[in-house]
């Protein structure tokens, strides 16, 4: 028997190609919301970008003050994205609206200024994402559905889907030739405007052999093939899908192309993924190279800043380490600035790395770009070292009796075998 994780998300999605009225859609919404007692509970910060406001950080929500000043804010906003959560673990609730837009983010030229501005679309969507757990209440499975058919009327919706965020459904060619405001499968919960109701048959629909089938008062049809979201990999689910899919005559675009059309696109495909494949490897390679050069640089930087300002000499040999413990231990004061240590690990971590590099082999690979690189493929052992932390350690433990020297870190190196 297949179980859907109960910490992952039940998300609906209400698609339509229905120009939007920016505040009236919003207030409809909202509204809606407001007289929702299982829901409207649970809504206390949101986040909105329009053509003209772009507020990056979340606000608290309050029902008797947030939707007035909001809708002020959104009159004559042709677009918006507006983006309401829950404050609290365990009573968590996602809604996002994206009218006359999508949830991306852009710089646009907005009366001759540059702006952050949700991209524009033909299409707005409605998405509710709660946590799966809360749905193996019948009561509260049946307000969510509820509260989605209204919105789905509220937007005029062509088309709505709500499933499990660990399904997927499809291969390559599905996921790029497909309209989002098409069936191509089956989902837990399906809905159906008055255009694709006509298309495909009122009564074909709400005959179809599914767990249940409604009608809403506005002509549209909201389909469910289980009791639950969280039942959808039990077996006589999946053969309901099967079913109803096969009933309504709905066929993904890769059971619609030809065997030619298919065959095509996986050899495009393949020559794509080959492509951006040596293309991140060449990425990496050059990444490396830099890496690599930057510590040379660094090292023999250090090699002229200590004989500049100590008088001492170092080259790259193991019996070198002593200098920068040396120096670690006696060349800064106890009270030196954090900024100077920080300039000192740089430079130090940069130098003992290329002395462990040269002495035992290695490559310089920056994991976290930030400067700080890491050695990979270390001596025989392939070990993965971290030079600057040493150094770190190094100055954290001066002074302290039986504390770690880079003389000893790298005799330790040598004896678990690494050279």
């Amino acid at each position: 028997m297949s179980q859907l994780s109960v910490d992952a998300n039940i998300l609906g999605i209400l698609r339509t190609r229905q120009r939007q009225d920016v505040p009236i859609t919003t207030r409809a919404v909202l509204e809606r919301m407001r007289r929702d007692p299982v829901f409207a509970p649970r809504i206390g910060k949101y986040v909105y970008a329009t053509l003209h406001h772009h507020r990056p950080k979340s606000d608290p929500f309050d029902w008797h003050t947030t939707l007035s000043t909001l809708l002020v804010d959104l009159n004559g906003e042709p677009r918006a994205a507006v983006y309401l959560e829950s404050m609290g673990a365990g009573r968590t609730i996602a809604i996002d609206l994206t009218l006359n837009c999508n949830d991306e983010i852009v710089q646009e030229k907005v009366e001759g200024k540059r702006r952050k501005v949700p991209m524009s679309s033909e299409t707005s969507t409605v998405s509710v994402s709660i946590k799966a757990w809360q749905f193996a209440d019948p009561d509260f499975t049946r307000a969510y559905l509820d509260l989605l058919a209204d919105l789905f009327e509220i937007i005029d919706g062509v088309y709505g889907e709500v499933e499990h965020t660990a399904i997927e459904h499809g291969n390559a060619f599905v996921r790029l030739r497909h309209d989002p405001l098409e069936p191509w499968f089956i989902t837990w919960a399906n809905f159906f405007g008055p255009d694709l109701v006509a298309r495909l048959g009122r009564d074909r629909l709400l005959s179809a052999p599914a767990h249940e089938v409604r009608e809403l008062p506005g002509g549209s049809i909201v389909l469910t093939v289980a009791a639950s979201p969280l039942e959808q990999l039990e077996p006589h689910v999946q053969e309901c899908i099967a079913r109803v899919k096969q009933d309504l005559g709905i066929l993904s675009p890769s059971e619609r192309a030809t065997p030619e059309e298919l065959a095509a696109f996986e050899a495009r495909h393949r020559a794509r993924e080959e492509e951006m494949k040596r293309n991140i490897e060449e990425a990496f390679r050059r990444a490396r190279e830099e890496t690599a050069a930057e510590m040379r640089r660094q090292a023999e930087g250090c090699v002229e800043g200590v004989r500049r300002f100590w008088g001492e000499t170092l080259d790259f040999s193991p019996e070198s380490l002593q200098v920068i413990d040396r120096l670690i231990a006696t060349g800064f004061s106890p009270q030196e600035d954090e900024e100077t240590i920080r300039t000192a690990v740089q430079a130090f971590g940069a130098y003992v790395g290329e002395v462990v590099r040269r002495q035992m082999g290695g490559v310089w690979h920056d994991e976290e770009m930030r400067g700080q690189p890491v050695l990979l493929e270390v001596g025989r052992g392939k070990q993965r070292l971290k030079p600057f932390e040493a150094v770190r350690r190094r100055f954290q433990e001066r002074g302290r009796v039986g504390g770690l020297t880079l003389v000893a870190w790298f005799e330790g190196l040598r004896r678990e075998g690494a050279v």
